[in-house]
């Protein structure tokens, strides 16, 4: 069975950032968390849907340009 709940330790590394931050994500409600007790769990599926949100690839710096009126006009 895959891992169904991160701590914030795993979150941090997953995402690349500190622990002080990753705990602030949460804390702001940027993620998503479950508590138990007093531990702080990120539901991993949540966080891969946070960060698949959050991925700006060519076409969606194009649709937000678009949307902003941004960026070069294209010919």
């Amino acid at each position: 069975m895959d891992q169904v709940l991160l701590r914030i330790d795993e979150v941090s590394q997953a995402l690349g950032i500190g622990r002080s931050q990753a705990y602030a994500l949460c804390a702001s409600g940027v993620l998503p968390v479950v508590r138990i007790g007093r531990s702080v769990r990120v539901p991993a599926e949540a966080l891969r849907a946070w960060v698949r949100a959050h991925t700006q690839n060519s076409d969606n710096v194009h649709d937000q340009q678009a949307e902003t009126g941004t960026g070069v006009a294209r010919r």
